[in-house]
């Protein structure tokens, strides 16, 4: 699934990113991760998980509801299922028979690594944030690593979606530069980037990949790609899980960041 050259190309600021698909107990196990925590927000928020489910979710909630309900911390897999995933995962596997610890960034303090899904509505809803690179975000939060012995890499997951499956990307973006604005409201460790603005007429538009496939499919990406969530035109909210994790620029490092 994952090789030493699939790091390399993510790693690689000419390339910055690698695409794959997760084997289907994975995909499996995360969905039903995914599924399990979205009926405890439910039921922790007085709401019937028998009457609103992920499938449903669009023709049974209250849509003035969803940015209250799924702020980020909401969306953060429990530590009991994050080290269910953690100890079951092939993905995790592989990577940990690659490099002797994979560190998940814990961006939010929580004493655990931050896995957390998004249930994002299509058009005409606006679920997604501008194009951004990671690192900005990571450059304004508290969560700070030895930059020059590790590198941050996001995976992204798709879920459920259609073969157009909510992702775009600028290849070849990491060595370039782009103007952003930015504006943080609290004294959160993590960063919005909703509160960010780019001039999106500095973007080769026509140059930017929408990233399609079957589901389980996920790309794995350099922290200085520039990408951004993508609106469908489904009738359904497409769901995906994403997390940072630090690779050693020395793969054989075993130094903490």
């Amino acid at each position: 699934m994952i090789n030493i050259k699939s790091i390399e190309n993510v790693t690689n600021r000419e390339i910055g990113f690698f695409v794959s698909k997760l084997s289907e107990d994975d995909y499996l196990l995360l969905k039903n991760l995914i599924e399990c925590h979205f009926e405890d927000l439910l039921k922790k928020n007085n709401l019937d998980p028998k009457k609103i489910t992920i499938n449903n979710y669009l023709s049974t909630s209250n849509p003035e509801k969803h940015m209250e309900l799924f702020i980020k911390k909401n969306r953060i897999l429990s530590k009991k299922y994050y080290e269910k995933f953690f100890n079951e995962s092939v993905l995790i596997e592989n990577l940990t028979n690659l490099f002797k610890d994979i560190q998940v960034t814990d961006e939010e303090n929580l004493g655990y690594g931050n896995i957390y899904w998004r249930l994002v509505r299509p058009h005409p809803f606006k679920d997604v944030g501008p194009f951004h690179k990671d690192k900005w975000g990571w450059d304004m939060s508290t969560y700070k690593i030895n930059e020059n012995k590790f590198q941050r890499c996001k995976i992204w997951i798709s879920i459920i979606s259609d073969d157009r499956l909510g992702f775009k990307f600028l290849p070849n973006s990491v060595n370039s530069n782009f103007e952003f604005k930015t504006k943080k409201h609290s004294k959160s460790s993590s960063f919005s980037f909703k509160n960010l603005s780019i001039d999106e007429n500095s973007i080769p538009k026509n140059e930017v990949v929408s990233l399609k496939g079957e589901k389980g499919t996920f790309i794995m990406f350099h922290d200085e790609l520039l990408h951004t969530g993508e609106v469908l035109f489904n009738n359904f909210a497409r769901l995906s899980i994403e997390f940072t994790f630090l690779i050693p620029l020395n793969k054989n490092l075993t130094s903490t960041p």
